[in-house]
């Protein structure tokens, strides 16, 4: 047990009000916690600048988002159509009997298309083709009878459409032909719903997923059932497709697991193992905790307070300051260990409270300067560093006088024997000049590295994808004539009228894409529901043609037509007379289903729609054909993210360097100039060091990149820091070092490569470019941590043999 002086009142105090700290601080997260609504979000895009994001679009892209989220295709395939549908069969029959799914859809049974199309038949005087259109205004009489002679030749024209009757000349039927049902290149064959490609019949099966796809425990039931269809239909030997969001939020949580299963194993035992063959007792492990608990706790109230959620990914961050957090109680239990039977806690903390505070401060000002960055992701970063690393000094201050009076256990003073001998290691082979020109010969060796550095900022880097997922996703979109919904086009008027025409206008120029061969496809509502000032033209167009000379009745005669036939022809055209067709009245019919997701209805007081383009070739004849159009825009959410990290990773590049001057201001504050400009020369050379590896391990500089450099700036400022505050109050000691402020920092950095240098073994692009960037820069601030008091002793023999040849 603890010695605990219950005599030491100021002590006891200070307990007691860290105490009450973290306890008010615990209360406040259960509270959020325990509403019933979580505080933690885990949406990337909610990081992002307000003003930088176009309200439509980022509607658009969470309508679009949620409906494919819920969405599960399944394609079973084989040679012989018959073998897959039975094999389709088979596995529809266990997706419907699963667990996770409703709407399971497999058989579609017989498919009378001419009474899906009879919605349109209200508005058929109003909705020409274009042929019908052009050869009605350049000679109509002619067009007329040629139109009727063909009708009456062959009354069964086309697969769609009404009879003779009802539309004696085919202009109808001919509109119908035009919308773009064929964009979708599924049938239906005996019921199913059939494709064929890559060598193989194909039958869809779809099914919508019960609750939220990113639930672990929505996971667990779904993939049960799919993974049991999946086998089913290849253990009748065909080949199965599938894809959805849920494939791949799986796929991520349990790569995620695994790895931070392994990893986080493979940390606390190493740390338990390091602490303990050091310090020989738990109680120095519960100290460190403690002191990590209450920054991260401390952390997470204030944020949640200022921001009233918390990021998911500032969490992530945030735990990185582990590395950081833990130097503070080291270096005190590193100083109990130095002074053994001698320990006196208040001694300690006087020898420590120095160096502790001004690292405190550098890191702060490392990190606080992500606050100046107009991007609510880096904004919360920055408090919960801030104050987390300030509850975590404030622990060692105000709880550890109770815990740490009695003396370290005596074997521990064995551990001092390391870093000793390292130190006169250093100060053997690197003696005087010898500093200089080891660090220039680092700093060479690295510069090729340097060369090759290049920067990559997709935010695909920040996501666990699997190949075999990717291939079959984008396999079924090209077999079924579905587009990617991450990119799109954007539409928005103030009226439906110019809604349309604005969507007709880039129509166009997207036919000449497709002309061009840089686009296949494209589903837009446009393509089935004309403005309607063109409706107003065709039926006026109409209106001329038929009562011109009676022209409509005297063809209809000439052709045989009965009277009574005629005279219910010119009802229904007077009946429709200002009838037009709408998108509402499109919404209304059941063939809308499968485009439906293109209408987004009113947003900030404007109606808006999507047009999705299909198996297009780049980006930049895309993003290129909505140049000059009012209320048109191409949005790429991936690439708007994309350079948005950009932005921000030269922005915080810029804030770093401005860190870098702070720092270096506060350090000649708190030293003399040379002191502080050998520091930070000796910070730059590991930067330099750091980014020489990164370049040869051909790792590109991203925003995580950027931000695990802070924390190699706060760990690399606070181990010269040790070592210099421990130099200046043991002088005359051995190699000019404290030998406990070295075991501190070797203690520091074993810690922080074991939390985090093992991120760099991640599967996870982006959380493994930071692991390897922190354990690369840890590894150059230890190894450089000793050169200053070498640099320091070879300009001051140099100042010394000055004055002697001056004297």
């Amino acid at each position: 047990m603890p010695n605990i002086e219950i005599k030491n009142k100021p002590a006891l105090f200070g307990f007691f009000a860290w105490l009450m700290v973290v306890l008010i601080g615990l209360s406040f997260i259960i509270y959020r916690f325990s509403n019933g609504i979580s505080p933690i979000e885990t949406n990337m895009l909610s990081m992002l600048p307000v003003d930088q994001r176009n309200a439509a679009s980022e509607v658009a892209v969470s309508r679009l988002v949620e409906l494919s989220g819920q969405r599960i295709v399944m394609l079973v395939g084989n040679k012989d159509v018959i073998k897959a549908r039975q094999a389709a069969e088979a596995a529809f029959n266990v997706l419907k009997a699963g667990n996770g799914l409703e709407q399971v859809q497999g058989e579609v049974g017989k498919v009378n298309l001419d009474k899906l199309l009879a919605s349109y038949k209200q508005y058929r005087f109003s909705l020409l083709a274009p042929q019908d259109r052009v050869s009605l205004q350049e000679n109509p009489s002619e067009w007329l009878e040629q139109q009727l002679a063909m009708r009456l030749m062959l009354p069964v024209q086309g697969s769609i459409g009404l009879d003779i009757q009802e539309d004696p000349f085919g202009f109808f039927n001919r509109f119908l032909m035009t919308l773009p049902f064929n964009s979708q290149k599924l049938h239906v064959d005996n019921g199913w719903l059939t494709t064929e490609g890559e060598g193989a019949q194909w039958i869809m099966l779809s099914a919508k997923i019960k609750g939220n796809p990113y639930s672990s425990h929505v996971q667990n039931d779904v993939m049960k059932s799919l993974n049991s269809a999946i086998q089913t239909a290849q253990n009748k030997g065909s080949y199965v497709k599938s894809t959805g969001a849920v494939f791949f939020a799986n796929y991520a949580r349990t790569q995620a697991e695994s790895e931070m299963h392994l990893i986080g194993a493979i940390s606390i035992i190493g740390v338990l193992l390091v602490m303990m063959s050091v310090f020989r007792s738990l109680r120095y492990l519960v100290l460190g905790l403690a002191a990590i608990l209450a920054g991260m706790i401390v952390a997470t109230a204030v944020t949640l307070l200022v921001f009233k959620q918390l990021n998911l990914l500032t969490l992530v961050m945030g735990a990185s300051l582990i590395g950081i957090a833990i130097d503070y109680p080291i270096q005190l239990f590193a100083y109990q260990i130095e002074l053994g039977d001698q320990w006196n806690l208040t001694t300690g903390l006087r020898r420590v409270k120095g160096a502790l505070i001004l690292g405190l401060l550098a890191a702060v000002i490392g990190f606080g300067s992500l606050y100046l960055l107009p991007f609510p992701g880096l904004e919360q970063i920055a408090v919960f560093a801030c104050i987390g690393l300030t509850g975590a000094l404030l622990t060692v201050f105000g709880c550890y006088p109770l815990f740490l009076n009695a003396p370290a256990h005596y074997k521990a003073k064995k551990s001092l024997y390391i870093p000793g001998t390292i130190l006169r290691f250093y100060d053997h082979l690197c003696s005087g000049k010898k500093a200089f020109l080891v660090l220039l010969l680092g700093l060479l060796i690295t510069f090729p590295g340097i060369m090759r550095l290049h920067t990559d900022d997709d935010v695909h880097r920040f996501m666990v994808t699997s190949p075999k997922l990717l291939n079959d996703e984008a396999s079924i979109q090209t077999l079924i004539g579905q587009g990617n919904s991450r990119q799109f086009f954007l539409i928005e008027g103030y009226t439906e009228e110019e809604l349309l025409s604005r969507s007709q206008v880039l129509l166009q120029r997207l036919e000449v894409l497709k002309e061009q061969g840089e686009l296949k496809n494209y589903q837009a509502i446009a393509s089935f529901i004309p403005p309607q000032s063109q409706q107003l033209k065709d039926a006026q167009l109409l209106q001329h043609v038929f009562k011109t000379d009676n022209r409509l009745e005297k063809t209809l005669k000439e052709a045989g037509f009965k009277d009574h036939l005629i005279k219910s022809y010119l009802e229904s055209f007077a009946s429709a007379s200002g009838r037009y067709f709408s998108i509402e009245a499109w919404l209304a019919m059941p063939l809308s289903a499968p485009f439906r997701h293109l209408w987004l209805g009113p947003i900030d007081h404007k109606l808006a729609t999507v047009i999705i383009p299909t198996g297009f070739k780049s980006f930049a004849a895309l993003e290129k054909s909505v140049q000059g159009l009012e209320g048109v825009s191409w949005v790429d959410k991936a690439g708007s993210v994309s350079r948005l990290f950009q932005q921000f990773r030269e922005s915080s590049t810029r804030l770093f360097a401005i860190a870098l001057v702070i720092t270096f201001m506060v350090l000649v504050w708190r030293y003399t100039w040379s002191t502080a400009t050998l520091m930070m020369l000796l910070m730059v050379a590991v930067l330099w060091m750091t980014l020489g590896v990164l370049g040869f391990l051909n790792i590109a500089i991203n925003l995580f990149v950027a931000l695990a450099f802070r924390l190699v700036l706060g760990l690399g400022i606070d181990y010269t820091i040790f070592l210099q505050e421990a130099r200046e109050k043991m002088k005359g000691q051995e190699c000019g070092h404290d030998r406990a402020a070295f075991l501190g920092v070797i203690l520091s950095a074993a810690m922080n490569i074991l939390s985090f240098g093992l991120l760099a073994f991640s599967s996870t692009p982006a959380v493994s470019d930071f692991g390897f960037t922190l354990l690369i820069g840890v590894t150059f601030a230890l190894l450089t941590a000793p050169f200053l008091s070498l640099m320091q002793s070879s300009i001051l023999k140099k100042s010394h043999s000055i004055k002697a040849f001056q004297s």
